[in-house]
């Protein structure tokens, strides 16, 4: 079967064969991984890709880290200016997968004026049915945060300072962008009674052959990713790249 050279996405434009998204804002380029993930996703547009489909095509079933699938989906993300908490363009499907959203309706003009008023009293049903879902709702527990120390996972020992360097980064930033408490494991203190734990993982990998760090959140007791960005290096940038990262999982945080 013949591949299409070309998606749309929003505004976006997916050259499949330049591997890159054009849009108002210019041309951006993808990595090979998330170039050949989102033409995945393009070719199954609406329906549900599987973790296990996107490793067997794009990593050709090799053994690779739990999260390298989350973060190549949040490398997606960050290129189309999607937001994981309310997705316009890829969605998560809990335990699953993720499904590339069709393209939303038509404009207002299209709709025939009889059937306005319909739609109108249903979309202020539904708007009232979600307010008074959320008014009901149990409140969530208040969340601790567990940061793991950081893991010089490029194989070059030479790599271990900036990893540590690191660690103290992350656990400062987490206490300094949120409200939560932020242990770390190696002195993990104490989850006070009635709070969730949320652990917060991250490894220093080589990223097209530069230092990166990879994040990743998830639940301790259900094993799920929550969460996950990379800090894109050189080296010499990591520390901003961080603190932007960091910023992200502190207002990713409500929706955790």
């Amino acid at each position: 079967m013949a591949t299409r050279e070309e998606h749309h996405i929003g505004g976006w434009r997916f050259d499949v064969v330049g591997a890159a998204l054009v849009g108002p804002t210019g041309e951006r380029r993808l990595e090979h991984r998330a170039a050949r993930t989102l033409e995945l996703l393009c070719r199954r547009r609406g329906e549900t890709v599987t973790h296990t489909e996107i490793l067997a095509e794009v990593w050709d079933s090799r053994a690779v880290s739990a999260n390298s699938v989350a973060v190549v989906i949040a490398d997606l993300r960050r290129s189309l200016d999607d937001d994981a908490r309310d997705p316009r363009h890829i969605a998560t499907v809990a335990k699953r997968g993720y499904r590339l959203n069709p393209e939303t309706g038509a404009p207002d003009d299209a709709l025939p004026r009889s059937r306005r008023p319909i739609v109108i009293t249903l979309l202020l049903l539904l708007a009232a049915a979600a307010i008074a879902a959320l008014l009901l709702r149990t409140p969530t527990r208040p969340i601790a945060i567990i940061v793991e120390p950081v893991q010089n996972a490029t194989g070059i020992a030479a790599n271990d300072p900036l990893a540590r360097a690191l660690s103290e980064l992350v656990t400062h930033r987490v206490s300094a962008e949120t409200d939560k408490v932020a242990e770390t494991q190696d002195l993990p203190g104490k989850v006070a009674s009635g709070q969730r734990p949320v652990r917060l993982a991250a490894k220093l990998i080589l990223w097209n052959g530069q230092p990166t760090l990879s994040l990743t959140a998830t639940d301790p007791a259900k094993g799920s990713v929550l969460w996950a960005a990379m800090a894109a290096g050189p080296a010499d940038h990591l520390a901003t790249t961080t603190i932007k990262a960091i910023h992200d999982f502190g207002a990713h945080l409500p929706a955790i």
